[in-house]
């Protein structure tokens, strides 16, 4: 009886809720189900009123992700850093808009994120235009091969990582003339080695974009390369 006195109670405790999963309940509780902007500005209510920063791209530097997918109207799109699916649906709008059967890849390495990324999607009527994968660049690298040269890459995942998957993507053969890189947070938290890398790197041409940080009015860069 003494040991079971020291036993804590937990039936009735609530568990809490994490920002993920409000994020995902309060775009079926706000959005209209199928329209993708609709979805894309609940998230951005969500992040920049409801004290729901998240790391996405966000509607700021989102605009500079729609510029480069309008000029480049890529077929194949890939993005590595899914989280919950902001930055797929703004590519699958364009994709939408673009009118060419264009196709988004998004590598998300956990499987929690991919999970409500998909519900996200699927609830803003993009799933066909979508695929997400659980993994990391060197897991499925195979799968990647599979799909082809990558038209553009918009790059938001562990800073780290940046730059050797990059390299690891060129050497699959998937970074080709004419290929897009898009990279957000490259001043904060920044990649000082993807960015060094890019910027001395004679295949590629590379401009960066001063911007702030998403939701806030901290300074932030974007930086977009072509290859050459």
């Amino acid at each position: 009886m003494a040991s079971a006195d020291k036993t804590p109670d937990t039936k009735d405790k609530k568990r809490e809720t994490f920002k993920e999963e409000l994020v995902l309940n309060y775009v079926f509780e706000h959005a209209t189900e199928g329209d993708v902007t609709s979805v894309i500005n609940t998230i951005d209510k969500f992040c920049s009123e409801k004290d729901g920063w998240m790391m996405n791209v966000g509607d700021v530097k989102g605009q500079l992700l729609d510029a480069e997918l309008s000029k480049k109207k890529p077929k194949h799109a890939v993005e590595l850093g899914g989280y919950c699916g902001y930055s797929a649906l703004r590519i699958a709008r364009k994709l939408a808009e673009n009118n060419n059967g264009g196709h988004l890849t998004s590598v998300e390495i956990s499987p929690l994120h991919a999970a409500i990324a998909t519900k996200i999607l699927e609830f803003a009527g993009q799933r066909d235009r979508v695929t997400v994968v659980v993994g990391t660049v060197p897991t499925k690298i195979e799968k990647l091969k599979a799909l082809g040269t990558i038209d553009l890459l918009f790059i938001d995942h562990l800073k780290s990582a940046y730059k050797p998957d990059l390299i690891a993507l060129e050497q699959a053969g998937l970074i080709k003339p004419g290929s897009v890189l898009v990279a957000d947070n490259c001043l904060y938290p920044g990649c000082p080695d993807y960015v060094e890398y890019i910027r001395e790197h004679p295949q590629y041409d590379s401009v960066r974009h001063e911007t702030t940080l998403e939701y806030c009015n901290e300074p932030d860069h974007v930086w977009v390369s072509t290859r050459k």
